[in-house]
C-alpha cells in the first residue's frame, strides 16, 4: 500500500511540473487553435450569422487529468512530465457548439478539408492494430450506450508557426442540445463520488438522450423547411408525406441558383424552386462511389452555381425538393 501511495504522489506531482513547464506553449497552441476554429466555422457558415456556431476552450484541470491517467494506466509508473504528457490526447479542448445536426456536419466536412490544406493543422493519428489511423471517433453516428453524442477529434495544431513543433488539441463538435445533455448528466450521472451510476440512471440518461435526439432532428429539418420557403414556416411539420411530382417524367432538369455548405437551392425550367439536401446529395455520392459511407459532405465541395443536373423532384410539406439522380445534364438536354 505504501509504494502504492508513493506512485499516486509521484504522478501528481509530475503533472504539477508538466502544467508549470507548459503553460505559457499551451495557451499558445489554444490562440493559434481557436483562430483556425473561426476560420473553419466562416467556412461552413458563409452567411456570417453569429448565431449557427459558438466555440469554446479549456486546459484540463490537473485532478480529472490525473483521474484519467490513473484510470487508464493503472499500472503504470511515469518518469517524466513529458511521459505524462504523451499518455492522453485531452490536455487541450476546443468545444463548438452549433444549432442543427446538419451545422455540425458542415462544421465537420470542413473541418477535414482544414487538415488536409491549412499547414498550421492536421489531424493526430492513433495505432489501430498493426495500422495508424486518424484519431476520430464519432459517437453522433455511434452513440455511446450512455446516449453520449459528439464528434471528436485530436488535431495537431502548430506545425508551421509554433516554436513547439505542434500540439495535440481535441476538438469536440457538439448541437446546442447535445452539450445541454451532456452538461446535464456528466456531474448528475457519471462523476459523483466516482461511482458507476445505477442501472434506473443510466436508462434516464439514455431515454434523455433519445428524446433530444428527436429535437435535434427537428430542428434540422425546420432549418431546412424555413431556406426551402424563404423564410414561410406555415407548411412545415414533423410528419413528413413524400410523392413524386411528375411521374411520368423520372427527372427534371435544374440549376444552382444558391449553394451553401448545408444545402442547395435549385430552380427547374418551369420555374419551381427547391431544395437540394446535403443528405440526398452525399446518398448520391454515395451510390456513385465518390465519397464512402458515413462521411460527412459539405454541399459547396460537390456543386456549383449555376450548375445543371439531373434531379427527382419530391414533394415534401408543401415544399419542393430535388435529389440528385445524376450531376450531369445530356446534351438533348
Amino acid at each position: 500500500m505504501v509504494a502504492i501511495v508513493a506512485t499516486m504522489a509521484d504522478l501528481s506531482e509530475l503533472v504539477a511540473d508538466l502544467y508549470a513547464d507548459r503553460d505559457d506553449s499551451w495557451t499558445e497552441t489554444l490562440e493559434l487553435a481557436t483562430e483556425i476554429v473561426k476560420r473553419t466555422m466562416r467556412s461552413a457558415n458563409p452567411t456570417g450569422a453569429d448565431y449557427v456556431y459558438t466555440s469554446s476552450t479549456r486546459k484540463k484541470q490537473q485532478d480529472r487529468a490525473i483521474e484519467k491517467i490513473r484510470r487508464k494506466f493503472p499500472d503504470r509508473s511515469f518518469g517524466a512530465p513529458a511521459e505524462v504528457e504523451e499518455s492522453i490526447s485531452d490536455w487541450l479542448g476546443v468545444k463548438i457548439t452549433c444549432n442543427t445536426t446538419d451545422d455540425a456536419f458542415a462544421f465537420i466536412s470542413k473541418l477535414h478539408t482544414a487538415c488536409a490544406e491549412d499547414g498550421d493543422i492536421q489531424f493526430s493519428s492513433k495505432v489501430h492494430g498493426d495500422q495508424s489511423e486518424i484519431d476520430v471517433v464519432d459517437y453522433m453516428a455511434a452513440p455511446k450506450e450512455s446516449g453520449y453524442r459528439a464528434y471528436h477529434a485530436v488535431v495537431v495544431v502548430g506545425l508551421d508557426t509554433s516554436t513547439h513543433g505542434g500540439m495535440r488539441v481535441e476538438i469536440q463538435v457538439k448541437t446546442r442540445l447535445q452539450d445541454a445533455w451532456s452538461s446535464l448528466t456528466h456531474e448528475s450521472f457519471y462523476k459523483y463520488g466516482g461511482k458507476e451510476p445505477r442501472p434506473f440512471y443510466q436508462n434516464m440518461a439514455s431515454t434523455m438522450s433519445e428524446l433530444l435526439a428527436v429535437v435535434d432532428k427537428w430542428a434540422s429539418a425546420l432549418a431546412l423547411q424555413v431556406a426551402a420557403d424563404g423564410g414561410d414556416t406555415s407548411t412545415s411539420g414533423v410528419d413528413v408525406e413524400r410523392t413524386t411530382i411528375d411521374p411520368a417524367a423520372s427527372t427534371v432538369v435544374v440549376t444552382v441558383v444558391h449553394i451553401d455548405p448545408r444545402y442547395a437551392l435549385a430552380v427547374d425550367r418551369s420555374g419551381n424552386k427547391g431544395l437540394i439536401r446535403a443528405a440526398s446529395l452525399r446518398d448520391f455520392l454515395v451510390a456513385t462511389g465518390k465519397v464512402t459511407a458515413g462521411e460527412y459532405i459539405s454541399v459547396d465541395d460537390h456543386l456549383t452555381l449555376k450548375q445543371r443536373l439531373q434531379a427527382t423532384a419530391i414533394e415534401e410539406n408543401g415544399s419542393t425538393l430535388f435529389e440528385p439522380v445524376s450531376l450531369a445534364v445530356p446534351r438533348y438536354s
